[in-house]
């Protein structure tokens, strides 16, 4: 009996407890630290910033991560804002950022996520986001922010970034082509009527 008590708590505290090297891979839906408490309902101090408004297929934006005071976790991706806004899509780097503090995850493709690697206190960061390479339209940065174990914001957003119509653009002038010389090579090659 007194084996299962200890196993029941170990287990216990590990849902309770953070992730001190990083989120695991069941938040990625939810974002949810799972620290046995429920998240502040006060405005973020921590804020997520994209450097772009706009972006093309495959065109990397910094993304910014700071606030007045520093964090100790986090867990950020670019999500759609329609259709499936619980899947992350591109990639991130951490171009010229300490790797000893934080790491990319994979949730549903490869380097999805950003997350911490350790409980180090961390100030204003810039990770580098790489966009798809086809436009998903609108998307946000959508972050999680742990200052201690019971002190942890979800759900903060970025100002939307827009998908660049350029590729849409682009296209008209050759589908308009395309559909103006089905019309003339149908019209010369019609038969012609005989007068009544």
């Amino acid at each position: 009996m007194m084996i299962v008590l200890y196993l029941l708590g170990c287990v216990t505290l590990t849902g309770v407890y953070a992730s001190p090297n990083g989120a695991p891979i069941t938040a990625c839906v939810n974002m949810h630290p799972n620290h046995g408490i429920g998240p502040q309902n006060s405005t973020s101090p921590f804020q997520v910033h994209s450097t772009l408004t706009k972006y093309k297929p495959n065109q990397r934006i910094t993304v910014q991560l700071r606030g007045p005071r520093q964090f100790r976790g986090v867990l950020l991706q670019a999500r759609v804002q329609s259709g499936n806004p619980t899947t992350p899509v591109g990639t991130f780097h951490m171009d010229g950022q300490p790797a000893r503090d934080l790491k990319t995850l994979t949730c549903t493709a490869r380097d999805d996520a950003v997350t911490h690697s350790n409980r180090n206190l961390k100030g204003n960061i810039e990770v580098v986001w790489t966009a798809p390479n086809r436009n998903f339209g609108n998307i946000q940065f959508v972050a999680t922010f742990v200052e201690s174990k019971t002190r942890y914001w979800m759900n903060v957003k970025s100002a939307p970034v827009s998908g660049s119509m350029e590729t849409v653009i682009l296209s008209l002038p050759l589908l308009l082509v395309t559909a103006l010389s089905s019309v003339l090579y149908t019209r010369c090659h019609m038969p012609a009527h005989a007068p009544q």
